[in-house]
């Protein structure tokens, strides 16, 4: 998974990650853009790598769910989703994304240091 972060036009901190991953990229700037907020999702996600339950997080931008060492985020959009065309697929596919718990931890503990 590749990753890049920078700061926006107002200052705020901004992920972004390559295609098919690009739900964690929203998800982290939206949020998990403090140090405390970083550094407790990175406590969490170290937490969950020896964790025999599942893990469930919902925000106002997506829900996280940790089972069995795979991350998966789901977006939370509006229900005209389910209208598109088949040639929205790609769009939608920005909605989810998912990998491994070390790729993830990976990524937070940069996204925790970028910020720092």
């Amino acid at each position: 998974m590749e990753y890049d972060f920078t700061y926006d036009l107002y200052g705020n901190p901004e992920a972004r990650l390559s295609m098919g991953a690009e739900a964690f990229g929203r998800w982290l700037s939206e949020e998990c853009g403090s140090q405390a907020k970083a550094a407790a999702l990175l406590d969490m996600a170290q937490q969950q790598r020896t964790a025999t339950h599942p893990f469930t997080q919902s925000s106002a931008v997506a829900t996280l769910r940790i089972e069995q060492g795979e991350v998966t985020i789901r977006a939370h959009g509006d229900d005209t989703a389910a209208e598109l065309a088949e040639d929205f697929a790609l769009y939608d596919s920005e909605a989810d994304a998912c990998c491994g718990i070390d790729d993830f931890i990976e990524l937070v503990e940069a996204w925790h240091e970028f910020l720092n």
